[in-house]
């Protein structure tokens, strides 16, 4: 047992959206809890499913019902209890961009909009939202003193995507159609799964890239080296596995 380390890491993850009043939290307290819980390093959500931000930006919007930035203030409390101040990142769920941008959403079997977990809007790696995420994340990782980031919501799920972008790239890469009519145990099933890691492996390392051509920081994300979420061909790409 000489060599067991001890090192306790808090989550907050919080998918609140709007349809309330005002935030009741003080992300400062919040951060003094986990120091007194004897925490090394707390993921602090900065960007929800929803599509708010917790922090300021001119590309994503601050949720008017926190009112404040719940990021920085994590960041010098973080900073004051001797604990590293990860952000957590939905990177796949944003129902704000999804309403703005239709197009850009994943697209189920049946040829209609996905919806995730029952109610969040998700969209696809393949399309030009991917561009969007990019530049979102090389802001937020420029302007804020993190130690880390972590991506939540980075698969596909099951049966998607058959978006045109997806259909396009498909198309591209394997020489023939992608069509709702696959079944599983065939040949074209095969490499649709196949289409889906290695789409799913470019989003990823390019969302790594991004973030470490600006800051020489750790990057990971939720599943990476898990029993039911593990795939090799990215998860070498994360500096931990989760």
């Amino acid at each position: 047992m000489g060599n067991l380390i001890e090192y306790r890491c808090g989550l907050i993850d919080f998918q609140v959206g709007r349809d309330h009043g005002r935030l009741d939290f003080d992300p400062a307290e919040y951060i003094k809890s986990c120091a007194a819980s004897n925490m090394k390093r707390v993921m602090f959500t900065c960007k929800d499913a929803y599509g708010d931000a917790y922090y300021k930006s001119d590309l994503v919007e601050l949720n008017p019902m926190a009112g404040s930035d719940y990021l920085q203030t994590s960041i010098t409390e973080a900073r004051k209890q001797n604990i590293e101040l990860f952000a957590y990142y939905n990177v796949l769920l944003d129902d704000i961009y999804a309403d703005a941008h239709p197009e850009h959403r994943m697209i189920d079997q049946k040829g209609k909009p996905a919806i995730a977990y029952d109610y969040y809007k998700i969209l696809c790696p393949n399309s030009p939202y991917t561009d969007t995420l990019r530049e979102r994340l090389a802001d937020l990782v420029f302007n804020y003193d993190i130690d880390g980031i972590f991506f939540d919501i980075s698969y596909f799920g099951g049966g998607k995507c058959f978006c045109n972008h997806c259909k396009e790239k498909f198309r591209q890469e394997f020489g023939h159609e992608l069509n709702e009519s696959i079944t599983p145990g065939t040949d074209g099933y095969a490499d649709f799964n196949q289409f889906r890691r290695l789409s799913r492996s470019k989003f990823l390392t390019s969302l790594a890239d991004t973030v470490r051509e600006v800051k020489s920081i750790p990057v990971i994300w939720n599943g990476s080296g898990s029993f039911y979420l593990a795939e090799p061909e990215v998860d070498s790409h994360s500096d931990y596995l989760t």
